[in-house]
């Protein structure tokens, strides 16, 4: 029986039957069939022929994560990953996956990017904005605003001001003067 490993198998190259075969080894194991990708370069090569095919200018078709795996000659996505977790073969599965991401980075000013959203969200993109309050503000209990001082915050204007504006309002007095203070005199007419 042989040690684990810390990574996973890597796929070999399929027997006469079809089936994706993967030797017990850490690289294909002693006395084990060779593996699907036997160097860093040929992977470079199927990746550069997979793109070059895609960016075929008579018949250019979209550059997809299924249809990279399927032209490496992998028979699942998981084959990619376990290539990825060897150190030869790292940077160039994360410059595959760039080049994926950017291909539908590139379809979000069409008419109808949503496709390509949504599989930019499934590689760790997000639409959400996160705004993070630093110094007095961390300390902000927003609960305590009202609805208008969050619109207005909501709106651009920025919170200080927001917040300013409303002390001022706070702080000036309302109605007649107090009754301690002289009222002044009409002029005689």
């Amino acid at each position: 029986m042989s040690e684990p490993t810390d990574t996973a198998p890597l796929p070999m190259r399929p027997q006469p039957h079809g089936g994706a075969l993967r030797s017990g080894g850490p690289n294909g194991g002693a006395g084990g069939r060779p593996l699907l990708i036997q160097s860093p370069e040929e992977m470079e090569q199927r990746l550069e022929d997979y793109l070059s095919l895609c960016r075929d200018p008579d018949a250019p078709r979209p550059i997809t994560l299924t249809g990279m795996v399927m032209h490496m000659g992998f028979c699942a996505r998981s084959d990619l990953d376990a290539y990825e977790a060897r150190p030869e073969f790292r940077d160039i599965v994360k410059r595959a996956r760039l080049a994926v991401e950017q291909s539908y980075e590139h379809r979000l000013d069409r008419d109808r990017p949503t496709g390509a959203i949504f599989a930019l969200k499934n590689m760790g993109w997000s639409d959400q904005q996160t705004i993070e309050l630093r110094g007095a503000l961390a300390n902000l209990d927003m609960n305590r605003l009202s609805d208008e001082q969050i619109a207005r915050i909501g709106a651009g204007e920025p919170v200080m001001a927001v917040l300013a504006s409303s002390i001022e309002r706070l702080a000036l007095p309302a109605g007649p003067p107090a009754a301690s203070e002289p009222e002044p005199e009409s002029p005689p007419g």
